[in-house]
């Protein structure tokens, strides 16, 4: 199946003690480096720009993206974390985006990062070992792969805002690391798995549907909101 758009996000809840802007330099600049372990359409080698003309070629290493993250810093008020992406290419039909936000502190705002990419057909990648290498590489967070909801359903937009001319998206795999598991209890997911035909768990990934799934459908519906609960 192909789509125009997927995510994969990664999220941690605020962590308890407030990290200095040096720790989280060095947090975001480790994560960057490990998208380059990724196929080549996940890595961040371009600085984006307003114009396609303004776009740069970024020069990877850590002083230059120390330089950087402060700029971007002074753009951004303080509750929110500090933001910064950068872009796979300048070719604007198989652009990816890849963002890293951290250090959030207000009660309405948590650290992610997200990738944000135009779709070939989604079986020509193991997404689902991509997701678990992403997740991983932004401090072992809870993550998934987001697709477009064809039923215009604006709960889980990525974006966090409403379905008005914007896509809205639906949770398709998720990847449960060690702290979640013990939060949400690894028996329930497992139980959850056993119950549906065609949805598997294995190592803190769970799969709703393969290839993936399609909310037209009334059981594919009814299986991603049962999903849905084990995140309550």
């Amino acid at each position: 199946m192909i789509y125009e758009q997927i995510v994969l996000r990664a999220e941690r809840p605020m962590v308890n003690e407030a990290e200095s802007f040096d720790e989280q330099t060095e947090i975001a600049y480790k994560f960057f480096m490990s998208m380059f372990e990724l196929p080549e359409m996940f890595h961040p080698k371009y600085i984006p720009a307003y114009s396609k003309a303004g776009i740069k070629e970024m020069d990877w290493n850590k002083d230059n993206f120390c330089k950087l993250f402060n700029k971007e810093k002074e753009r951004i008020k303080p509750e929110g974390g500090n933001r910064i992406f950068f872009i796979s290419t300048c070719d604007d039909s198989i652009n990816t985006s890849i963002w890293v936000s951290i250090g959030a502190r207000g009660p309405l705002f948590r650290d992610y990062a997200f990738i944000d990419f135009r779709s070939p057909d989604v079986t020509e990648y193991r997404l689902d070992e991509i997701l678990v290498k992403f997740a991983k590489s932004y401090r072992d967070s809870y993550g998934y792969i987001l697709v477009p909801s064809m039923l215009g359903d604006d709960r889980f937009n990525c974006h966090g805002l409403k379905n008005d001319n914007t896509l809205s998206f639906i949770h398709w795999i998720n990847y449960f690391p060690e702290y979640l598991l013990k939060t949400i209890g690894e028996r329930r997911i497992k139980k959850f798995a056993r119950k549906h035909p065609g949805v598997t768990y294995k190592d803190g990934m769970l799969r709703l549907c393969d290839p993936i799934l399609d909310l037209a459908l009334p059981e594919h519906l009814e299986l991603f909101n049962e999903s849905q609960e084990l995140l309550k």
